[in-house]
């Protein structure tokens, strides 16, 4: 249901209503997604994003009062790059670019999404869904990809570690959170990623054979609170060939 605590709800009521809001973005307010700007069926608006800030991966999400957190559930959400030309001629890009977006939204048996009717989240379900699917996997080549990654979940955060051939941990580059860019690339063995944030990372696949895989995993999933997870394993990496010239 909607949040019936407030107000103009009571008007709204379960009328299907939108306004977009540009996670991260430095716009005017006129275009920020005003909870009470919400559009209805039949109705639009027009935004203006002068994008005159520094270069991050940002996210669009609705914001509409009292019934975001169902909207973001069902899907009204997704990324927004803001990129420098220095991003473009020195880190991987193309099909070395991956864009990952990460929920767990209650599904039923048959997996469809299904509406808590005791709460307006829609997240901590039982499942993780990567860019809208269950235990996905993605072929990549011996070379070097950047990673972008989202938490869209609104109220778990994860932690990944990375596992090859599901025995042994791996390091990952870490080169940008919300804010863009870090001063240096950090080399890490896992990543912490609240809900609403972003996350820029590098894997290196080229010292890795083919059939080898990667795979992402959460271990804030083994605490009680979200022991019911099915499965901690977010996405799975699958070598496929041999060595490449890389772009970066």
């Amino acid at each position: 249901p909607s949040d019936r605590c407030i107000s103009s709800v009571k008007t709204w009521g379960e009328s299907p209503r939108t306004v977009v809001h540009l996670h991260g973005g430095h716009n005017l307010q006129r275009y920020d997604g005003y909870p009470l700007y919400a559009y209805f069926p039949g109705e639009s608006d027009e935004y203006v994003y002068w994008n005159k800030q520094r270069p991050a991966t940002l996210w669009y999400h609705d914001h509409a009062i009292g019934i975001s957190s169902k909207n973001v559930g069902a899907g009204l959400y997704g990324m927004y790059i803001i990129e420098s030309e220095w991003e473009k001629h020195n880190l991987p890009k193309g099909e070395f670019e991956i864009l990952l977006t990460v929920m767990s939204p209650y599904l039923t048996e048959k997996a469809q999404l299904w509406q808590n009717p005791s709460t307006t989240f829609e997240a901590n379900g039982y499942h993780f869904v990567v860019n809208g699917k269950i235990l996905p996997y993605l072929n990549v080549k011996r070379a070097l990809y950047r990673f972008r990654l989202l938490n869209a979940d609104l109220h778990r955060d994860i932690q990944i570690i990375f596992k090859k051939n599901g025995e042994h941990q791996i390091r990952v580059i870490a080169i940008g959170t919300d804010g863009g860019l870090l001063p240096a690339p950090k080399t890490t063995l896992e990543l912490t990623i609240g809900g609403g944030e972003r996350v820029d990372f590098i894997i290196d696949f080229q010292d890795l054979h083919e059939g080898d895989t990667v795979d992402f995993k959460d271990i804030f999933a083994n605490i009680p609170i979200f022991a019911k997870m099915r499965d901690h394993r977010l996405l799975r990496c699958v070598v496929i060939d041999a060595p490449i010239d890389n772009p970066s």
